[in-house]
């Protein structure tokens, strides 16, 4: 009798786990959806608008920019990098200067830099690895080795989502 209740039990708590483990991955699947849902609706109507002007003017995609600026400070003006002295929200380097204290001058500033690099490369992804301040994407990507870093994986991952939430994917 005691082994059939031990067994009962056994296969109670292995039931309960199994639909806990369904219940949390489709949790976690509706949770990273809201996220994306939740990066979009926190980015300011005035970056929005901004964003749309400069990504139509330097013909960069609007997901990939405000991707950028969200993980460079989260749409957060105020945002200064202690390190390296970045600041604003596209965290604009103190070698270009403090002039770029607006959204809008921080936005074009960020559009140009990403220009200077595609010019060189017609590559985002090393684009986005040289306005990071990675010094070496440069040579990797002359030398074929230009892996996608954290940072640039993550932009681009937000990026994709969100054009997938602003209907810019049809399958």
């Amino acid at each position: 009798m005691k082994n059939s209740i031990l067994g009962r039990v056994v296969l109670t708590v292995l039931l309960a786990c199994s639909l806990s483990l369904c219940f949390s991955s489709n949790t976690i699947a509706k949770s990273y959806e809201s996220e994306i849902e939740y990066i979009d609706s926190k980015m300011p109507e005035s970056q929005r608008a901004l964003v749309h002007k400069y990504a139509e003017e330097y013909h960069i995609s609007e997901e990939i920019l405000q991707a950028l600026i969200f993980c460079e400070s989260s749409y957060q003006m105020s945002a200064v990098n202690p390190t390296s002295g970045c600041y604003g929200i596209a965290q604009i380097s103190p070698i270009y200067g403090y002039s770029y204290d607006t959204e809008e001058k921080q936005i074009q500033k960020a559009c140009e830099i990403l220009m200077v690099h595609l010019d060189e490369s017609q590559d985002m992804a090393y684009s986005l690895a040289a306005y990071n301040g990675q010094s070496k994407a440069w040579s990797d990507y002359l030398n074929g080795t230009n892996t996608e870093d954290e940072f640039v994986s993550k932009v681009f991952r937000i990026a994709y989502q969100l054009e997938e939430l602003h209907g810019k994917h049809n399958y």
